[in-house]
């Protein structure tokens, strides 16, 4: 069986059981129990955008930066379509709290739903694995997870910032000039997996933090500091600057 298809057999996988169980979440628990119904729909939000990147390194090993392109993309497209009832990323909270819009119970109530989320992706991935759907799957069942993060923690901060950076700005642009949704869609997927392949044998290029602490912290020898400087500090900096640049520019259009 050839690499790609193992992929797809992964990722149909992962999106078939988080489909199934927003079905039950919706039928069973939301109802009856709204704010638990939230934070188990922000469990399996976070878990399909955390699980497919482990697959990420095999098409990279096998296909190349064209390969993890168009991994991306697809990845993108359908979650696009099928996810919901989740924000799947920290720094829409941490920003949030920030600025007094988000309470401290929330915050630490719905991350620790990622971090939980984020450690059950990993585990998701090597049940997989150890189905030896593919031989690779088997090998790396007994290697050390090795760091993305090759460059030094500045240049790694300065990448993850600007491509989280590039990220929100393309996202403003798009919206701003395109009207028809499903062009947007693959316009935004297609953006997001540039990124990815820009800066993924620097950082790995996640500009999300839980994404980059399910796939890489305590992963090589990168100290816990360097990680959540690179992978957490510089993204919310990112969402920082953004705000502020295009906020202000929203003022400019609106005078």
């Amino acid at each position: 069986m050839r690499v790609w298809i193992a992929s797809l057999i992964f990722y149909g996988t992962v999106f078939t059981l988080c489909e199934v169980a927003r079905f039950f979440v919706k039928k069973f628990i939301s109802r009856k129990y709204p704010y638990p119904s939230e934070l188990i729909n922000e469990f399996i939000g976070t878990v399909q955008i955390c699980a497919p990147m482990f697959d990420v390194n095999f098409v990279l090993g096998n296909y190349g930066l064209r390969g993890v392109l168009l991994e991306i993309t697809f990845i993108e497209i359908i979650n696009a379509f099928l996810l919901r009832d989740a924000i799947a990323d920290p720094c829409p909270l941490m920003f949030g709290f920030i600025k007094n819009t988000i309470s401290a119970r929330r915050l630490f109530s719905i991350l620790s739903v990622q971090f939980a989320a984020g450690y059950i992706s990993y585990l998701i991935a090597r049940q997989f694995w150890s189905m030896g759907i593919h031989p690779q799957h088997l090998e790396i069942l007994h290697e050390e997870c090795g760091a993305d993060l090759t460059v030094t923690v500045i240049y790694g901060s300065l990448v993850e910032a600007v491509g989280c950076l590039a990220g929100k700005a393309a996202e403003v642009f798009l919206e701003e000039r395109i009207i028809n949704e499903k062009q947007l869609i693959v316009i935004r997927a297609v953006v997001a997996g540039t990124i990815t392949i820009l800066g993924i044998h620097l950082t790995g290029m996640y500009a999300n933090p839980i994404v980059a602490w399910a796939c890489t912290f305590n992963c090589g020898n990168v100290p816990y500091l360097a990680h959540f400087m690179v992978y957490w500090i510089a993204p919310l900096l990112a969402w920082h600057v953004a705000d502020m640049v295009f906020q202000k520019e929203g003022h400019e259009k609106k005078e």
